[in-house]
């Protein structure tokens, strides 16, 4: 299962926001006046609930976004993702969880309009909470919300779509079988999401937000691998002419590299000293016998 959390989703979102209303709320997308700032409401969100909650229970996205009529309406729109739940009980808990949500923005943004969305990440294809009902003797409530099951959305369509929020969509998808395979299979996977970034023409925030969110869900189990995929990365932006620094991977192996340079200084200077091999490999936390062969290169 991809390491999928609230905060990858949360940060993708925001940075994704246009594309991803476009991608899920098709005709909210053209009502709204993008040329406003949209609001995010995350923190103000939070104070509605209380402390001791679990993290299950924190809404990852509030936004509120302008529309193009006249009275400058404002919609309040709720993004939840989830990836765990089966079964009716937590279908249950699920719905009234959103409706919870709902009722609460009501009551702090009075009438104001909240379109809301569930992402469900899991695998369970019968895990399909939609709705929060309940009835007491003639008194009924029913709470319908959207819900976006990712493994129901067909990869071609995905893949041809020109919204980046669409391959997005198609990363987690591949992720859930990529992170089957061994670290040859996610370096093909993790490549063939930038080839297919590079000839859609996203800009570059586009495929950062895009590889922030890859780099998270699909790791590498060897930290070589992290070097071969980033000397992939390396010959592919000189074939297309490309500047890839906004991808993550690069910046980490760099940092990785500057550190390792940075520990060999030290230990070739301990080593300088005569100080004991063990000692050494203790303090640097580098192998006993690669500080052997610092040590005979030194004296060579």
């Amino acid at each position: 299962m991809p390491a999928f959390n609230d905060e990858i989703w949360k940060n993708s979102i925001h940075a994704l926001f246009h594309p991803m209303v476009k991608f899920h709320f098709p005709e909210l997308y053209s009502a709204v006046d993008w040329s406003k700032e949209c609001v995010f409401l995350e923190e103000e969100l939070a104070n509605l609930f209380s402390p001791e909650r679990d993290g299950k229970r924190f809404v990852d996205v509030l936004a509120q976004i302008t529309m193009k009529d006249g009275d400058d309406k404002y919609v309040l729109l709720h993004v939840e993702v989830q990836g765990y739940g089966s079964g009716e009980k937590a279908s249950l808990e699920f719905g009234e969880r959103m409706f919870e949500y709902y009722y609460r923005v009501r009551d702090k943004w009075r009438n104001k309009d909240i379109a809301a969305l569930a992402i469900l990440t899991d695998e369970n294809p019968n895990f399909r909470p939609d709705r929060y009902e309940a009835s007491f003797f003639g008194t009924t409530l029913t709470y319908v919300f959207n819900i976006c099951k990712i493994i129901d959305h067909d990869e071609e369509e995905l893949e041809v779509s020109g919204n980046p929020f669409a391959t997005l969509m198609l990363a987690a998808k591949r992720a859930l079988k990529a992170n089957r395979g061994d670290d040859g299979t996610k370096m093909l996977f993790k490549l063939g999401l930038l080839r297919l970034c590079l000839r859609k023409g996203y800009s570059p925030d586009e495929i950062k937000a895009l590889f922030f969110f890859l780099d998270w869900v699909v790791s590498f189990d060897r930290p070589d691998s992290k070097r071969e995929f980033v000397r992939e990365v390396k010959k592919l932006a000189e074939k297309e002419d490309a500047d890839m620094r906004y991808v993550s991977s690069i910046e980490e192996v760099a940092r990785e590299e500057a550190r390792e340079k940075r520990t060999l200084e030290i230990a070739r200077k301990m080593l300088s000293q005569k100080m004991d091999i063990t000692t050494i490999s203790n303090i640097t936390e580098l192998p006993e016998e690669e500080l052997r062969k610092l040590a005979e290169k030194q004296l060579n």
